[in-house]
């Protein structure tokens, strides 16, 4: 099966592929990130987080059902451990492993961050 050349493009070895140009690839500027301290919004701490040999993690933060260990949450859906007047975690020093390794504007962040707006935008949150 030949695929359709990119405009202005020209096949590759005469076996129908195309070559692919540096201007055909997504430029992100990553010098600002999109989501700083002060616009978090602490998204990611409404996500349940499971519990894997996390002793650091003070015990009142912690429950357990037959499903496993997690984090505590809140009737509204937050972390237990996240201070809301400042939007960041009280146990930051001994935050869970999955918090630890969750980048902050990663791709992860910016998924949750757009699965969150589309929720509050159709009212499902």
């Amino acid at each position: 099966m030949v695929t359709a050349p990119a405009i202005g493009r020209k096949p590759l070895g005469g076996r129908g592929r195309y070559t692919a140009h540096m201007s055909d690839i997504p430029l992100h500027d990553l010098s600002t990130p999109t989501v700083t301290c002060e616009s978090c919004q602490a998204w990611c701490c409404r996500q349940e987080v499971l519990l894997f040999d996390d002793a650091g993690v003070p015990a009142r933060y912690i429950e357990e059902d037959w499903t496993g260990t997690r984090m505590k949450r809140l009737d509204d859906g937050w972390c237990a451990a996240l201070d809301r007047e400042q939007m960041n975690c009280s146990i930051y020093e001994v935050r869970p492993w999955v918090c630890r390794i969750f980048d902050m504007a990663g791709p992860e962040c910016l998924e949750e961050r757009e699965d969150m707006k589309r929720a509050m935008e159709s009212g499902d949150f």
